[in-house]
């Protein structure tokens, strides 16, 4: 008369027949039609129909027991604790919660232990960027708070965000932020895996995409104000090295440095802001046939994009086809703009000199981007070139997220620096002011200071 069924259950005990309705074979055999005898006699006023309908049941009733009967064998008991496998860890998930807020956020009216400064090096966004995801992902599956089979709640999305962000932030293994978190490292891995999905699909439509009307006209003007009318950016690829790229497709995903690979095509302007990210191309393609299956090259043939009511005017001539700085392997298509392949005359080599220093912003962008998060500087682990391509998006999202400030600064801040930069570094004011100095200093003080020569 224990908690336990028999062996083999047995339809006539109390204790077996607990177990046997939820055993997924005799589930299935139910009749998801079956009426109750009882309602059906409740309800109708011919007293043959239900006799009739009384004794079908009946037969449907004896058919289900031999039935069930028949599946006994096939029950699994629940065996318990399994002698030899190792128990759970006690790793008291509300106290290790309650020093991450100390630490990061402060209990109790009092500040925490960490400043801005160390939480943005730490985990590599500010922290109000930190709480916008974390209000975002935290109702979330995966990342919701659970409890277990004692009723005692389990890791706290909390924990489970900070070692997702320090796994993206410095490619830690897993073992390491879950050791300062308590969670294990399955929780760390599937942690990281629904951060980077939830990124994409939450901040996505907001974060990477195109620019809007408003975006697009203070992208001209600055654009203008550097000297290249109607540029909108400058696009370039990268390759992001493929450690666990299986032997079946490492020949595909070879690049030139024999290396195994995956192509990003970016597009970015001087402050450095992803407008455009494509990422999952083969290492063996080159900047070309990345280029021709982007979906912002389909987008340009398609007349989707660019807009044509931007027309801006050089050497007295109005286009309306807006353009992209590139390197020159691009093709001389007319939405791109490369340097002279040969710079014979003083005009070429002052546009090479101004297109090659603007286009270098691309590069910039993949400097910064790996210097903020290591994980898109080490060799890629994944085994599948959607986890990587997904992994790269959410990177760039959250880059994005981080430098949004920057896109509010003035219009004529490069123009206004190319000034002072050209006036602090002049020669020949500093000899000019250098005599006046010297001719004013003699004027006031030489009665003063000519009997020290």
């Amino acid at each position: 008369m224990g908690g336990s069924p028999c062996a083999p259950p047995q339809l006539g005990c109390r204790v077996c027949e607990r177990f046997l309705p939820h055993h997924p074979r005799i589930m299935a055999e139910q009749d998801p039609l079956a009426l109750d005898v009882e309602a059906v006699l409740a309800d109708s006023e011919d007293m043959d129909v239900a006799e009739a309908v009384a004794a079908h049941m009946t037969v449907l009733h004896h058919w289900r027991v031999r039935k069930r009967g028949a599946l006994v064998g096939d029950i699994r008991l629940f065996r318990g604790h399994v002698v030899g496998r190792r128990p759970n860890k006690l790793r008291n998930f509300g106290r290790r919660l309650c020093g991450i807020l100390i630490d990061y956020f402060g209990v109790s009216g009092n500040p925490p232990v960490y400043d801005e400064d160390d939480f943005e090096r730490r985990f590599r966004v500010p922290r109000s960027v930190f709480v916008r995801v974390y209000q975002a992902v935290k109702d979330q599956p995966g990342f919701i708070q659970t409890i277990d089979a004692f009723g005692r709640p389990r890791a706290h999305p909390l924990q489970k965000l900070v070692t997702a962000f320090r796994v993206l932030a410095y490619e830690e293994s897993a073992h390491l932020p879950g050791e300062y978190c308590r969670i294990s490292r399955s929780t760390v891995d599937n942690a990281v895996r629904d951060l980077v999905y939830y990124i994409v699909d939450i901040f996505g439509p907001n974060y990477l995409r195109q620019p809007n009307a408003e975006e697009l006209t203070n992208l001209l003007k600055r654009s203008a104000e550097q000297g290249v009318p109607g540029c909108i950016g400058s696009l370039d690829c990268s390759h992001w090295e493929w450690r666990a790229c299986p032997k079946g497709m490492q020949g595909s995903f070879q690049n030139r440095k024999r290396r195994r690979s995956i192509v990003m095509e970016t597009v970015c302007y001087e402050d450095l802001y992803i407008w455009h990210l494509f990422v999952g191309r083969p290492g063996s393609l080159n900047d070309i046939y990345v280029m021709q299956q982007s979906p912002l090259y389909h987008d340009i043939t398609a007349g989707l994009w660019a807009p044509r009511d931007r027309p801006f005017t050089a050497n007295g001539v109005t286009r309306t086809l807006l353009y992209y700085l590139t390197d020159k392997i691009y093709p001389n298509y007319a939405f791109f703009v490369q340097a002279y392949a040969n710079s014979d005359t003083e005009k070429k080599q002052i546009f090479n000199l101004l297109q090659e220093a603007l286009s270098k912003d691309v590069e910039r962008l993949y400097a910064v981007l790996t210097a903020r998060w290591h994980i898109a500087l080490h060799p890629a682990r994944y085994a599948t070139v959607a986890r990587i391509t997904v992994v790269a998006t959410a990177v760039a999202i959250l880059y994005n997220m981080v430098t949004e400030p920057l896109g509010q600064l003035p219009v004529d801040s490069f123009l206004r620096a190319a000034q002072a930069w050209r006036e602090v570094r002049n020669q020949t004011a500093h000899v000019a002011f250098r005599n006046d100095l010297a001719a004013d200093i003699f004027k006031e003080r030489a009665a003063l200071l000519e009997h020290y020569l």
